[in-house]
């Protein structure tokens, strides 16, 4: 946090924000392929590595609304990476998230839960699976 306050110049938060909104209503909507979900996760990590230079124009310690929003915003596009990472590894539609290179459900292969860590070193993020307990409701496709 002390860096922030110490650094003199830099990207305004509410410009990367604004980017980064746009960047996941074009990439990461309900109907989505392969290639539009990798171009969103490099634009997405494009806008994290910008974050990393963000300055404040307010440089109050008390109240200081600007650098709440900079906290908001990492956590936002560590979300965004996380939303558009675990749809582009999980190959198959189902509920809100249909990949139309994939248009088929897949309980065989895919009725799991996606969980995204965050390596407290690097920063990275990694995906696992854990898989569904079914207990009272056998799963099945919904039919409109």
């Amino acid at each position: 946090m002390a860096s922030i306050f110490k650094r003199q110049e830099g990207e305004q938060a509410s410009v990367i924000r604004a980017e980064m909104a746009g960047v996941m209503e074009e990439h990461g909507g309900i109907f989505r392929d392969r290639a539009r979900l990798s171009a969103g996760l490099e634009k997405i990590r494009a806008l994290k590595e910008r974050f990393k230079g963000t300055a404040l124009t307010d440089r109050g310690e008390y109240y200081n609304s600007e650098l709440l929003s900079v906290f908001e915003l990492g956590s936002m596009l560590d979300v965004s990476e996380s939303i558009l990472l675990g749809a582009l590894n999980r190959e198959e539609s189902r509920g809100s998230h249909s990949r139309t290179d994939f248009p088929e459900r897949n309980d065989a292969g895919w009725l799991k839960h996606t969980i995204v860590s965050k390596d407290p070193a690097t920063g990275a993020l990694k995906i696992s699976y854990k898989p569904v307990t079914v207990t009272k409701f056998t799963p099945k496709a919904r039919k409109y």
